[in-house]
């Protein structure tokens, strides 16, 4: 019994002494996880419509401070869901590409950057970036992102 006990204990102490230091990144939605597009008026219908703050996300990024990881930043793509083209609907389909998504600075990331909206497709489209050479690491509480949208039907 002491044996195998032993060589896991050798094991253990092996990982955890060769194991490598990863850079933390994590998105948490803090409000708007479903965003409805319904078109229930001839002005929606024809001049589309636009949800301001639809999504509120929290942005946690950690540095790692191992040797040879430096982190400045980060980039915020999107694309759909496994190259759908189209959302299914109780009555109708909404094409995707009807769909524009922006991010902004909600709380925190002044200093980033928003590329105004951007086309929902199947390619990635980068909608907002920040980085600060000064990096300190990024929580969810105090880092915050802004999500709208906008979807014309027609």
């Amino acid at each position: 019994m002491k044996k195998p006990l032993f060589i896991v204990f050798v094991i253990f102490i092996m990982c955890s002494a060769y194991g490598q230091e990863w850079n933390y990144a994590r998105l948490s939605v803090l409000y708007g996880g479903s965003i409805p597009f319904n078109f229930n008026s001839i002005e929606k219908y024809e001049k589309g419509i636009e949800i301001l703050d639809g999504t509120i996300l929290g942005i946690t990024l950690a540095d790692s401070s191992a040797l040879g990881t430096i982190l400045e930043g980060f980039v915020l793509n999107i694309r759909t869901f496994n190259g759908a083209t189209e959302i299914l609907g109780d009555v109708s389909t909404l094409s995707l590409d009807k769909i524009r998504v922006r991010a902004d600075n909600y709380l925190g990331l002044g200093a980033g950057t928003s590329y105004g909206y951007q086309d929902l497709s199947a390619v990635w489209n980068a909608i907002f970036s920040y980085s600060n050479l000064s990096f300190t690491d990024l929580t969810w509480d105090s880092h915050q992102l802004s999500i709208s949208y906008g979807a014309e039907s027609h």
